[in-house]
């Protein structure tokens, strides 16, 4: 599933930047409106996705379901916040991202005590 998902996403970033040729030769019109589609539909992927299909550079997704979801993103602030690049903004979605987790979480271990009982 991921491959499928990476291939759709490395194809759409083909398509931008063949588009993008296309615009910048006035060749197609319409171009410039099947960019922005393009990049909306890669954007709510992830806001970083785009930049990184645009440079060629792998990149993974981890769900919030994950076991180790906690742990790498922990790695990501640490790693940001050594570099400089952690914003305010990106410490409410972190905080707002352990808090959804820890929700995740709370309900499957009471699910699984109630199917105990």
């Amino acid at each position: 599933m991921n491959d499928e998902r990476d291939a759709r996403i490395e194809r759409m970033g083909t398509e931008i930047d063949r588009l993008r040729k296309a615009l910048g030769s006035a060749k197609i019109p319409e171009a410039h409106r099947r960019i922005m589609e393009l990049e909306l539909i890669v954007d709510r992927l992830h806001p970083r996705v785009l930049k990184l299909v645009r440079l060629c550079r792998p990149f993974i997704i981890i769900g919030e379901r994950e076991p180790y979801y906690e742990f790498v993103y922990g790695l990501i602030r640490k790693q940001e916040k050594h570099q400089g690049t952690w914003t305010d903004d990106c410490e409410v979605a972190f905080q707002v991202a352990m808090q959804r987790v820890g929700e995740i979480w709370a309900a499957k271990l009471e699910a699984a005590e109630r199917s105990e009982a």
